[in-house]
């Protein structure tokens, strides 16, 4: 009987895994040595010819000079009401950060807000928040316990059935319908489960709108809390963990803000508008593991190939991460047809960055997908190029997650209409979840379910189970308005989820006649995983071959299970 086992990790130099390793060393050592491949050339440069020149400037002529200001003057200067700048800072230990907000120098407008284009004093509108509340809750009450997950299904009901049915429970919708705006971000807080933030822009290249950012509460679902409007279309919105009345606001013409939404009017903390980026920033990442440093600062991805990372200086200043340059010869992964082009000109252009994925374990890995549906795995540690890149989709990488069991399985999904599954190390694809001619806007693991996936395709909002069958989803729920989605977002209790739609829509429906969670989650993800690949003993060998937890020898989740209980009675 062996009560340790530890698994070696070396191997034998002229073996075939000892040669794999050092074709893998080399690979690693030859990607970091330089940014691109460079070739060796002299050429003959005219010498420049240098010469001194000295200027005299003459003394500036002064002169004095008096005015004269009554008391009347003044008195008439401060009476006129103009808008003034209030200007604060954060504490030393959090970094200097500063901010403006506009206010007007009456006292009593500090006091009045616009609310559906009528002027309210504070408290009444805090009054009236609360009254809407308790409104709601006689309308609403049983759907908001459903929310919180306090109706349950008795798991002992005959009755008890298993449909991955999704029950709409109600919809966050603007007052102003004239105002077409696509729903583009969604971020729950992290503190506060009952609140929601909004990012409101432009879907299509050819529309045309403005921006907004709306908080919505689930106490109150028929009006925002906070309303934001902006110039220029919104395109992502996250919460911050450290600060959680922090949401940092991306928009479509390179603007980055922090916003403040404990109060009604917008307090912007910082700002990048001293150095704009000019291009379209895609997402917002809060970076909260950062070696020997506290705090969290923020990573942007926009349409130039860059990511930057800003932190709370007195500027808001960005540096420059990572640029995303294009692959160079044979790129592996999924086979993408040839195009049909007898003369190939290459784009000196990055292609654009536009998703963004930290590794969930280690804080020095992250994923980068881009519009030519290029995955590329970076490293912080070397900002001029890429640890390694490979092809995962045809078209643009809408979306990377990682597995919420097992950080060495992650998903992407793309233009080519498709969903498909990895593992950290193997650049070739474990499964392939297709159901129609739709490109896959959004796809998200189920928080409660390592082997659930849901996802958007058009009008429909479709759940898969790779532990069941991966040929066809388990269940497709038309979109309640028949719009099309845009995005998807599970809430922090991970009981609903949100759908995001094209007519400004936020629908939030509740996770119905799912399965009973396993009490071995990644046991149940690998070995559904293995299952899906006993046509393909090559590819299920590569995966062997990476280690814990993908090892051979492992014990099914019902062994487990069942030597678990065995103990158990043992014991008693």
């Amino acid at each position: 009987m062996f009560q340790l086992t530890i698994p070696s990790c070396s191997a034998e130099l002229k073996s075939d895994s000892g040669m794999e390793i050092v074709r893998l060393n080399n690979h690693y050592e030859s990607a970091l040595s330089g940014h691109r491949p460079v070739s060796h050339s002299a050429t003959q440069t005219s010498l420049v010819f240098l010469k001194h020149l000295d200027l005299f400037v003459p003394r500036a002529r002064r002169s004095n000079s008096s005015a004269f200001a009554s008391i009347w003057d003044i008195y008439d200067t401060y009476k006129v009401e103009r808008r003034i700048s209030i200007m604060s800072t954060f504490s030393r230990e959090e970094g200097e950060v500063d901010y403006i907000v506009e206010a007007r120098q009456d006292d009593n407008y500090k006091r009045r807000f616009e609310y559906r284009n009528q002027t309210f004093d504070s408290d009444f509108l805090n009054a009236l928040m609360l009254m809407e509340r308790m409104v709601g809750k006689n309308a609403f009450g049983e759907k908001q316990c459903a929310f919180q997950g306090l109706l349950v299904e008795d798991p002992l009901s005959l009755d008890a059935k298993c449909n991955y049915s999704l029950v709409h429970l109600w919809t966050f919708r603007l007052w102003q319908p004239e105002k077409k705006i696509r729903v583009t971000s969604l971020c729950w807080s992290t503190e506060n489960h009952n609140i929601l933030a909004v990012g409101y822009g432009k879907f299509k290249y050819s529309d045309k709108c403005e921006g907004l950012v709306c908080i919505w509460n689930v106490k109150n679902i028929q009006d925002p809390e906070r309303s934001y409007q902006f110039k220029d279309p919104v395109t992502c919105v996250s919460f911050s963990q450290n600060r959680p009345q922090i949401l940092a606001v991306s928009f479509y013409n390179g603007l980055v803000l922090l916003i403040d939404i404990i109060s009604r009017t917008l307090m912007v903390k910082a700002s990048n508008s001293h150095y704009p980026l000019y291009y379209p920033v895609w997402q917002v990442v809060w970076y909260p593991h950062e070696p020997l440093v506290s705090g969290q600062s923020l990573i942007t991805c926009s349409e130039n190939g860059r990511l930057f990372k800003y932190k709370k200086t007195k500027f808001f200043t960005s540096k420059k991460v990572m640029t995303v340059s294009r692959p160079h010869g044979i790129v592996q992964g999924v086979y993408r047809p040839r195009k049909c082009f007898s003369r190939k000109t290459t784009s000196r252009l990055n292609p654009s960055a536009e998703v963004l994925a930290l590794h969930p374990e280690d804080p020095l890995i992250y994923l980068v997908g881009t519009s030519e549906g290029c995955v590329y795995v970076c490293s912080v540690n070397h900002r001029y190029d890429y640890c390694d890149v490979f092809l995962a989709h045809s078209g643009p990488v809408y979306n990377i997650q990682f597995n919420p069991f097992c950080s060495k399985v992650f998903l992407t999904c793309g233009a080519d209409f498709c969903i498909r599954i990895w593992a950290e190390g193997i650049f070739e694809p474990l499964m392939t979840l297709e159901s129609g001619l739709t490109p896959v806007q959004d796809a998200l693991w189920n928080p409660l379910h390592s082997t659930v996936i849901v996802s958007i395709t058009g009008v429909h909002i479709e759940m898969w189970d790779i532990r069941r069958r991966i040929s066809k989803p388990k269940s497709s729920t038309m979109s309640p308005s028949k719009s099309f989605n845009t995005v998807i977002q599970f809430s922090t209790n991970k009981y609903n989820l949100c759908v995001g739609d094209s007519d400004g829509n936020v629908h939030v429906m509740a996770l119905t006649e799912m399965p009973f969670s396993p009490m071995f989650q990644e046991e149940v993800l690998i070995q559904s995983i293995q299952n899906a690949l006993i046509s393909h003993p090559d590819m299920l060998e590569r995966l062997w071959n990476l280690g814990p937890p993908f090892v051979k020898s492992v014990k099914t989740y019902k062994d487990r299970l069942h030597n678990t209980f065995s103990n158990m009675f043992k014991d008693v």
